[in-house]
């Protein structure tokens, strides 16, 4: 028994370091990139969730949480999540830390969710989405036991990090379907303030759905029908009470097309939501913060999503 754990772990790690050679040509890349400086690192699931599969760390949802200097301190606090087609954490560092960064630079505290994934643990979208559910309510009940105002609780997603960002937005607040099956349930809302979507995964229904998002939110499920495809398509999940939603995405994406976020835009403005688009000509995919020198448009992004911040009043 002991040895075939350890031959799949190992397995998982091969996989891993020759996916990030052939997608990205990246030495660096590794399994779960290190998370330093946080203040607390809180498994999601002290007590275990329903669809857990193991005990590494693989299997364990984290929020690491990062507050923001005392002095300048917003109340506001942003979960970020980052990219990887929902098959790994590679992006945690370039896309999830440097947004870290950035936040507490501008005095808003920053929570890093650190969230299951189908190539890494086999999980599929119920784990995946409970663990993004779970963080926002898991904030609420912090916030709530530290009393004092409620902070606005937002979230940023870059890639399918934006789907799950989108799914927070659009989520009426749900509670997590397993809550009953958990031994330490939470009931707090885990309806966010507002949401920043990153060049997102939007759809599953072609022709715009990126491939591997979709078919690691379906892993292990053969033949899906088309109702869980429209459920998990954020374009269908839209609704006119949603919290405000910017979007931002490049002409130029070569992998994610930008026709994701024009979905969603437009859904959006359909339903009476408040939502608004920033589409660049320059940039393309998983360029995190931008690089001003490659990209003079698409690095803007930032300060235009501060701006958006202080206009729908979250950034006070």
């Amino acid at each position: 028994m002991r040895a075939a754990k350890i031959f799949m772990r190992c397995s998982r790690l091969f996989s891993f370091a020759l996916a990030c050679l052939l997608l990205t040509g990246a030495s660096s890349c590794v399994p779960f990139p290190t998370v330093t400086g946080a203040r607390e690192s809180l498994p999601l699931w002290p007590h275990g969730h329903p669809l857990t599969k193991g005990n590494t760390e693989y299997d364990i949802p984290r929020l690491f949480l990062f507050p923001a200097p005392e002095q300048g301190a917003k109340n506001t606090v942003v979960i970020v999540a980052s990219g990887g087609s929902y098959g790994h954490q590679g992006g945690l560092t370039f896309e999830g830390l440097s947004t870290v960064r950035w936040l507490n630079a501008h005095g808003i505290t920053a929570a890093l969710l650190r969230y299951r994934v189908a190539e890494f643990g086999g999980y599929d979208y119920r784990a995946i989405l409970d663990d993004a559910t779970r963080a926002v309510q898991l904030l609420r009940r912090r916030a709530a036991d530290a009393g004092g105002p409620t902070p606005h609780i937002g979230v940023i997603g870059f890639s399918a990090g934006g789907h799950l960002a989108g799914w927070l937005a659009t989520g009426h607040g749900q509670k997590l379907a397993s809550a009953a099956l958990t031994a330490d349930a939470l009931s707090e809302s885990s309806q966010v303030d507002f949401a920043i979507m990153v060049y997102p995964v939007v759809t599953l229904e072609p022709p715009y759905a990126h491939q591997r998002s979709r078919n690691n939110l379906l892993h292990g499920i053969d033949q899906p029908d088309d109702a869980l495809i429209a459920s998990l398509s954020l374009e269908n999940r839209v609704h006119a009470d949603q919290p405000p939603t910017l979007l931002i995405h490049s002409r130029r994406d070569a992998k994610v097309d930008f026709h994701n976020s024009l979905l969603f835009y437009e859904a959006a403005k359909k339903a009476g939501a408040s939502a608004e688009l920033l589409l660049f000509d320059d940039g393309g995919h998983g360029v995190g913060l931008s690089d001003a020198a490659e990209a003079p448009q698409m690095s803007t992004w930032p300060e235009q999503s501060l701006a958006w911040m202080r206009r729908i009043g979250v950034l006070e």
